[in-house]
């Protein structure tokens, strides 16, 4: 899996997290 892949899941993830 390439790193950019959980990278940039993970970065979707704090976006969201600081929305919420």
């Amino acid at each position: 899996m390439p790193t950019s892949t959980w990278l940039t899941k993970a970065l979707f993830l704090y976006t969201c997290s600081g929305i919420a």
